[in-house]
């Protein structure tokens, strides 16, 4: 999480935020890695995270589409 973040950050392949977002969950996946059994909800960060970019990458791609021109024959 913590090295796509960061080609996201300097691509601006997705806005900031997100990128940020990857590094905040990272870092609290990192430090209740300990903890892990007691706060099993932390697994989810990653696939929800990922889900997130996958949506946003679906939905730019979408709204972006070029429309198809009708060829004349």
């Amino acid at each position: 999480m913590i090295s796509t973040s960061s080609l996201f950050i300097r691509t601006k392949a997705i806005p900031r935020w997100m990128a940020l977002l990857g590094y905040l969950l990272a870092a609290i996946m990192i430090f209740r890695l300990r903890q892990i059994d007691r706060v099993g909800w932390v697994f989810l960060f990653f696939p929800l995270w990922i889900l997130l970019i996958s949506i946003y990458i679906l939905i730019t791609h979408y709204w972006n589409k070029p429309e198809a021109k009708p060829t004349e024959n």
